[in-house]
């Protein structure tokens, strides 16, 4: 029997979102299936990142188990022309997008999984670059999805 590659859940959950949320008149310029350590001049940025994973270790009609992803959200904090309310919107706004992909009836059961859901909160914070950088409105968004292993 064969597990399941999170990197297989990632990759299918990144392009998912990044239908929804890049491109003309939609909140977000970029979304990534990985950590990245510099945007550039991007913002918004989605970025998921692997996380807790539970592994089924019985074989009844197939394993299951539960992949976690976190997907995180960076918008610019503020900018010229860019403000703290800017940002807090948009961040509103991004997780509300990401809200609509997840419950999507579409979305609960595709070829990669059975059921997409929240694993929890989403949590908002502040990545602060104290070396005088660019800081950042965050915000992660715990998921997970059950996938049956043959």
């Amino acid at each position: 029997m064969a597990a399941v590659n999170r990197q297989t859940i990632r990759d299918a959950l990144a392009a998912l979102l990044s239908t929804a949320l890049v491109g003309t008149g939609l909140p977000v310029q970029a979304v990534y299936a990985y950590p990245v350590s510099d945007f550039g001049t991007q913002s918004p940025v989605v970025v998921l990142q692997s996380a807790d994973t539970t592994r089924a270790n019985y074989a009844a009609q197939g394993d299951k188990s539960w992949i976690g992803i976190d997907i995180i959200v960076f918008v610019v904090y503020a900018a010229t022309s860019w403000t703290a309310q800017n940002a807090e919107d948009r961040l509103d706004l991004i997780e509300k997008s990401i809200a609509d992909v997840i419950e999507a009836r579409a979305n609960q059961a595709t070829t990669n999984w059975a059921i997409l859901e929240y694993r929890g909160e989403s949590v908002p914070g502040y990545i602060v670059n104290e070396s005088g950088g660019i800081d950042y409105r965050t915000e992660t968004i715990p998921v997970r999805v059950k996938v049956i292993e043959q």
